[in-house]
């Protein structure tokens, strides 16, 4: 997030920090932050009368454009996570190719936001 952040605003490293609110000048370790894979599948756990019971797999696809937008971000953001970890890229330049998709999905999930927060806009 901070390259994102580098690139969308121009901000040196230390700035991009400091805006994320993840810049601490007291020297002490960070943990590493927990990756987590997003489900394609929703899975209910249920206990009833002491007994575990687990339902089966049901498939969780975006409906909206707005929920497509969502996923297709999240999947970007999954697989720079596993480039940075060292995974080999699958074609050149797929790094590159993940942060402009997330930029884009970044700016109309923004603009979603501001037709909510708002109202839509008439011009």
């Amino acid at each position: 997030m901070i390259a994102y952040f580098r690139r969308l605003y121009g901000f040196g490293f230390i700035e991009a920090c400091k805006y994320l609110n993840c810049w601490v000048n007291d020297d002490q370790p960070r943990r590493k932050p927990q990756t987590i894979a997003v489900p394609y599948y929703l899975v209910m756990d249920l206990i009833i009368d002491g007994k575990h019971y687990q339902s089966e797999k049901v498939c969780d696809l975006p409906h909206t454009e707005e929920q497509q937008v969502r996923r297709i971000f999240a999947d970007s953001e999954y697989r720079l996570r596993r480039i940075h970890e060292g995974a080999t890229e699958i074609v050149p330049g797929e790094a590159d190719l993940h942060w402009q998709i997330m930029s884009d999905s970044w700016q109309l999930l923004a603009q979603w936001e501001d037709e909510q927060s708002y109202g839509p806009q008439h011009y």
